[in-house]
Parts: structure tokens; C-alpha cells; sequence
């Protein structure tokens, strides 16, 4: 996939207004299904040991009017990833088999580096984790910060090791679509060539590099043995 054709669809995206954005969004958001759709089978392909890495979400309307209650309108970049996506989850957060096949499959570096597989959380059949971004959205409220729904744990904690927060999703009323996320960074040896100026890229954004230019492993972006492995994942995948 050239690089350019991912730096002018995110100039694209970015250069266009509010009312741009919320017009081509939903589809930008269905081309990153269909790009999953080929990606997940790939990655199970070479063996890649996290199962349901892709689950359906039923009730995303009604979740996004729940939390709506609790914090405020969720993005809707978010509310579309649950409708058209479901929950994503690239990394195994129960087991962390994820960490041996990276080390297994490209050496030491894999140790370094966590791998920072995408993830973003959206089990809507869930009253357990519906229950936990309500508390988190009150609590924000509570101590006087802006409103942020949680989407994923950080690098670290992907990888079980302690870290920071959760990297969470900051509603712009302005221009919602460009709802920026906040606790995060691009943690690989390289910095991707299609992000974004800064650390707090948009959804559509963080979703178009991660997947596209990293394979779903941003974290991995720039490690030498990683690179053939990327290169056969974002082979041919449509871009958003």
C-alpha cells in the first residue's frame, strides 16, 4: 500500500469541515470493517493467537443514549465503530498470548516494544463493562474534568505491565467527528508516516494508521523483523 495514498486520505479527512466529516464518516468507518474483515483472517492465518478478535455489537444506539446520560453525546465516530464493527481487540487481554508470539515470531525487540494492537472497547452486551465507563465518565464529572469516554487500556497494560490510564475518547461539540484521544502516544520505535501532527488523533484518524500503515501493531512500526510481517497484513486493504 503506498504510504502517499494514506497521507492524502488523511489530509483529505482533516482538511474538509464539520459537515464534511459527518457525511463521508460512516463510510470511512465501513471501509475500516471491510479492512478488518480482511485483515483479522491474516493475522489468524499466521497463526495469531487471539480468538473473536472482531465481536458484533447489537445494542450501540442504545448504549451511546445510556452514556449520553451519564456524560454527555458520545462521539459518533465511536457509536459507528460499534454499529458497523462491533468491539475490536488485537491483543489477548485475558491470557496475553499475543506477547509470546511477538517474541517468538521477531526476537528481542518484541520485548522492548509493546505492541499496542488495536483495540477499542465495545462489548454493548456487557453490563460489566457499561457499568465501568459510566462510573469512569461520573467520576471525570465529579473532579471538574472534561468528559472522556474510555476505549482501550494503554500500551503497557495490553502488554500486563503497569502503566498509565486509558486511552479515552474527548467529544469535540464543535466538530464531532474530530473527538481527539487523549492518554495516548505513538509507542513504536518509528512514528507513523500517515498520523497526524501530535498525540491526540482523531478515531477515524488513529483507526486509518494503526490499521492501515501498522497492520493493526503500531507499536511493531519500525522494528526490522516486524516489516515483512506488515507488509503482507495492510497488503491491498481499502483505504479510509
Amino acid at each position: 500500500m503506498a504510504i502517499e495514498d494514506l497521507r492524502a486520505a488523511t489530509a483529505d479527512w482533516l482538511d474538509g469541515g464539520p459537515d464534511d466529516r459527518a457525511r463521508t464518516g460512516p463510510d470511512r468507518i465501513g471501509a475500516c470493517a471491510e479492512a478488518l474483515a480482511v485483515l483479522v483472517p491474516r493475522l489468524e492465518a499466521m497463526g495469531y493467537p487471539v480468538p473473536d478478535m472482531v465481536v458484533p455489537c447489537r445494542s450501540a444506539d442504545e448504549v451511546a443514549a445510556t452514556l449520553a446520560e451519564a456524560g454527555g453525546p458520545v462521539p459518533p465516530a465511536l457509536v459507528e465503530v460499534w454499529r458497523r464493527i462491533g468491539q475490536i481487540s488485537l491483543v489477548d487481554l485475558d491470557g496475553f498470548r499475543h506477547m509470546a508470539y511477538w517474541e517468538q515470531r521477531l526476537g528481542d525487540e518484541a520485548k522492548v516494544w509493546a505492541c499496542d494492537g488495536v483495540v477499542v472497547e465495545g462489548a454493548c452486551d456487557d453490563e460489566g463493562w457499561l457499568g465501568y465507563v459510566e462510573d469512569h465518565v461520573l467520576m471525570l464529572a465529579e473532579e471538574g474534568e472534561e468528559v472522556a469516554f474510555p476505549i482501550s487500556p494503554d500500551n503497557l497494560h495490553k502488554d500486563q505491565t503497569s502503566g498509565g490510564g486509558p486511552y479515552e475518547l474527548v467529544p469535540d461539540a464543535a466538530d464531532p467527528w474530530l473527538a481527539s484521544l487523549r492518554e495516548f502516544g505513538w509507542a513504536g520505535p518509528t512514528r507513523p508516516s500517515s498520523a497526524p501532527e501530535g498525540s491526540a488523533p482523531d478515531l477515524v484518524s488513529y483507526l486509518r494508521t494503526a490499521v492501515l500503515e501498522c497492520g493493526g501493531f503500531p507499536g511493531l512500526l519500525g522494528i526490522a523483523a516486524f516489516e515483512p510481517v506488515r507488509l503482507e497484513l495492510t497488503d491491498g486493504l481499502p483505504v479510509f
